[in-house]
């Protein structure tokens, strides 16, 4: 209202700029990008967690196909051996086809263990393009929750830039001391910004502690500029 205290209309107006830059603090893009922040965190230790892996039966697999390239040779020297000619002996044929079948036996299990081990590498090399995958739409999220966040806050900021100018023009209408006063006060986070209170008869219209008679006499007295500080609540009382 026009013929309100400017006072009254100043905290209506800080209350309405608190709100906004509440709600910019508050922006949804913020929570997305944190959770896309911590997300990425996770790829990260997953990514290397997998690399580490991978590296591993990597090694295992050049060990393995060294191991079976070993046991192949073995068991073809042996089968070299048994069909040479050179042994004619039963027993002696017998040896070389015990010792044969164990060089084989020995191949596939080494074969069998390569397999699986490539297996496990495959399946390594496949969630690793999956983290990489999900690394690039992450990185799309993150483009776009950026561009929408700067893209509020600019929007908020003309909003807290204008209703800025007002309260400049409003502050030139309240007497300095009753400024200072207020002022004051806006950093006491008890109040949340409800700084001001009307006398109601001789108390303190938010808390209803009664003032000292002194007070209220001095505030019914003098102008619309006079206030006193409640002792309770420490709010600024207007007539």
């Amino acid at each position: 209202m026009a013929d309100e205290h400017p006072v009254r209309r100043l905290q209506a107006l800080d209350l309405r700029m608190d709100a906004l830059r509440a709600e910019r603090a508050a922006l949804p893009e913020r929570a997305v990008l944190a959770a896309l922040a911590e997300e990425g965190a996770t790829l990260r230790e997953r990514r290397a967690a997998a690399e580490d892996t991978l590296a591993t039966h990597q090694k295992q697999e050049r060990a393995l196909e060294a191991e079976v390239a070993e046991a192949a040779s073995r068991a073809k020297g042996v089968e070299d051996d048994l069909y040479s000619g050179r042994a004619t002996a039963p027993k002696e044929l017998e040896a070389l086809q015990t010792d044969l079948a164990s060089c084989r036996a020995r191949q596939h299990a080494l074969e069998e263990e390569e397999l699986a081990l490539m297996e496990a590498i495959e399946a390594t090399q496949e969630d690793l393009a999956g983290i990489d995958a999900r690394g690039v739409e992450m990185a799309s999220e993150v483009e776009a929750q950026e561009a929408s966040l700067v893209s509020g806050e600019a929007r908020l900021d003309g909003v807290l830039g204008e209703l800025g100018k007002t309260r400049e023009s409003l502050c030139a209408e309240v007497a300095p001391k009753l400024l200072a006063a207020y002022d004051k006060r806006r950093d006491n986070a008890t109040l949340a910004g409800e700084i001001l209170s009307a006398l109601d008869g001789s108390d303190c219209g938010r808390c209803r502690v009664r003032l000292p008679v002194i007070e209220v006499t001095r505030l019914k007295e003098e102008g619309p500029e006079a206030f006193a500080a409640c002792p309770s609540c420490r709010r600024l009382v207007l007539r």
